[in-house]
């Protein structure tokens, strides 16, 4: 699973060092955070206990790149999700849009996607 864990600006190198202790390699490091490959739920837990830099650690489900809402509506619709949402729990959607002026509405790709994740998980498709 790759997990995107985010720290206070300027950190992220350090990160990067308290990711490696950790026994895990980050790729992609920016100046806010850094990508890490995990094999197992102990090595997101083992992060959430033992980084004192990290701010929060996000597990990606799914991933493409869109060029519209529907390509984005058929991702979160397609993506399994049933291994991390039991029935009847609550979903909070956050998004990152990299083409600002294709996607200019966040609130507009929050709901979209997030209306695909209901979809998928009550068998509408």
């Amino acid at each position: 699973m790759r997990c995107l864990i985010t720290c206070p600006f300027g950190l992220s190198s350090m990160l990067g060092q308290e990711m490696q202790l950790l026994g895990l390699r980050p790729f992609d490091t920016f100046a806010t955070g850094t990508y890490v490959e995990v094999e197992e739920w102990k090595d997101v837990r083992n992060i959430n206990l033992w980084s004192r830099l990290a701010n929060k650690v996000s597990v990606c489900v799914g991933e493409a790149t869109c060029g519209s809402f529907e390509d984005m509506f058929q991702l979160a619709l397609r993506t399994d999700r049933e291994m991390y949402i039991e029935a009847g729990q609550g979903i909070e959607v956050e998004v990152f849009v990299h083409d600002k002026e294709q996607f200019d509405g966040m609130r507009s790709v929050q709901s979209v996607v997030h209306k695909g994740i209901i979809q998928h998980l009550v068998g509408e498709e």
